[in-house]
């Protein structure tokens, strides 16, 4: 029996980006709410946090709160966390099931 050879392909990685946006302000993708969070890196506005500069492994501080009303009636929403080293650690007042686990930050495929 002969099996016909395949030519190998040649792959080469492509860096995806963790975060989106510029100098002031920068976007994660929050995978226990799966929305975008907005974080202000801009000392000249409030609230402002500081960032490590890195879009690949990304640490802000101080922690993150995003809270929204969603539904009718409108119900409560939380994600509240902290971004260190490529990871978010979300709190365990978030009111999504990621509450009080750490994931690391999904890539960044949005196209905005």
């Amino acid at each position: 029996m002969e099996i016909a050879a395949t030519q190998s392909e040649t792959v080469t990685p492509v860096a995806l980006k963790k975060l989106w946006g510029d100098e002031d302000e920068l976007f994660f993708e929050g995978p226990g709410c799966k929305m975008p969070h907005s974080v202000n890196v801009n000392n000249d506005r409030r609230p402002c946090w500081t960032f490590n500069g890195d879009m690949q492994m990304p640490t802000f501080k101080p922690s993150i709160l995003v809270r929204w009303e969603y539904g009718s009636p409108p119900v409560d929403h939380r994600c509240h966390s902290f971004v260190q080293d490529g990871h978010i650690l979300f709190l365990n007042d978030c009111t999504h099931t990621l509450a009080g686990q750490r994931v690391p930050i999904p890539d960044w495929d949005h196209d905005w």
